[in-house]
């Protein structure tokens, strides 16, 4: 996720599903700490760590995000 509207608005609309997964989130797009607090606040409970996510878009083909990544698909 980056700290865009549209990213925000994913977290948010799927962080009961996100949670229900125990899923971990990546932050690819982070200006500063209140950027990732932004980012943190949209989705409780899940931990998101801030990275740079040039190298996994381009081993997955990843061109946007927000992606959820799983064992078995990329869903954007």
């Amino acid at each position: 996720v980056g700290e865009d509207p549209q990213s925000l608005a994913w977290l948010h609309q799927r962080a009961t599903e996100l949670q229900e997964m125990q899923a971990a989130g990546l932050a690819v797009e982070v200006t500063d700490t209140e950027a990732l607090a932004r980012i943190r606040a949209a989705a409780p409970g899940i931990t998101i760590l801030p990275v740079n996510g040039n190298d996994i878009a381009s081993r997955l083909k990843i061109e946007h995000y927000p992606v959820l990544i799983t064992a078995t698909s990329l869903e954007q």
